[in-house]
């Protein structure tokens, strides 16, 4: 029982899926269209909107934990051992995850204004 080839044909219609390679398209299975609409660039916004929130949210939850946690167990240990290094790199780092968390809450409130129309 010999099997023929396989031949794999493009359903016709939606043009406009995928991506545009040379003379035909690529990666059907993709919708890059949808991004493009007005419905898309909404799903987009919004998604941009949850993903900043939520990213504010995580780094200034993180940052406030190890903030207390540096001066909690690391501060002690700076003060009595000379040449003590941890300290001043994990209260850089808690720096700089304030200001992250921040400028993730301001890019949130920015894209929400910005979704709901007010420019």
């Amino acid at each position: 029982m010999t099997r023929g080839p396989t031949i794999v044909r493009v359903a016709p219609g939606g043009g406009e899926r995928g991506i545009k390679c040379c003379c035909c398209r690529c990666c059907e299975c993709f919708n890059l269209g949808y991004l493009t609409s007005q419905h898309g660039l909404i799903k987009l916004a919004e998604a941009e909107c949850l993903f900043n929130a939520v990213a504010c949210f995580l780094y200034l939850s993180a940052s406030s934990y190890m903030g207390v946690a540096v001066n909690l167990y690391l501060y002690p240990q700076y003060a009595v051992i000379s040449m003590y290094s941890a300290y001043p790199a994990m209260t850089a780092v808690y720096y700089i995850g304030v200001v992250l968390g921040v400028l993730h809450g301001v890019d949130a409130y920015i894209a929400y204004k910005h979704l709901k129309g007010y420019r």
